[in-house]
């Protein structure tokens, strides 16, 4: 008989959960990419404007993108169905341009600067 950790009986028949990731334009970030991570390990890069689909390996927790030293709220996967799409976008309001006001964002609360949100699902009747 193999003995299993918790995590590793708990992603038993899971499979691997699809995921679509969105940027809107936004005027503040608009050169920077956004580093997309999945418990703690670096998945990939979000560009603005740019929406990718990804995969979550099974057992999969926490969804996080970071922008230099500046984060946001974490997505809790264990709670997604498959299929489930993410909004990501900074806490910059609007599409105005005020010298040093993003960098102020960053520096006044850089763990609510990005904001993860998932957009509602489509119900098919």
């Amino acid at each position: 008989m193999e003995l299993r950790c918790a995590d590793e009986a708990s992603t038993l028949g899971r499979e691997v959960m699809k995921i679509t990731l969105k940027r809107p334009k936004q005027f503040a970030d608009r050169g920077r990419s956004y580093l997309i991570a999945i418990d703690g390990r670096n998945t990939t890069y979000l560009r603005p404007k740019e929406s990718k689909e990804i995969e979550a390996p099974p057992g999969a927790r926490r969804l996080t993108a970071h922008l230099d030293w500046a984060t946001g709220n974490a997505i809790d996967l264990t709670k997604l169905s498959s299929d489930a799409t993410i909004a990501i976008k900074n806490s910059v309001p609007g599409d105005v341009w005020i010298p040093f006001l993003p960098t102020l964002y960053m520096f006044a609360a850089p763990q609510s600067y990005l904001k993860l949100e998932i957009a509602p699902q489509r119900i098919i009747l």
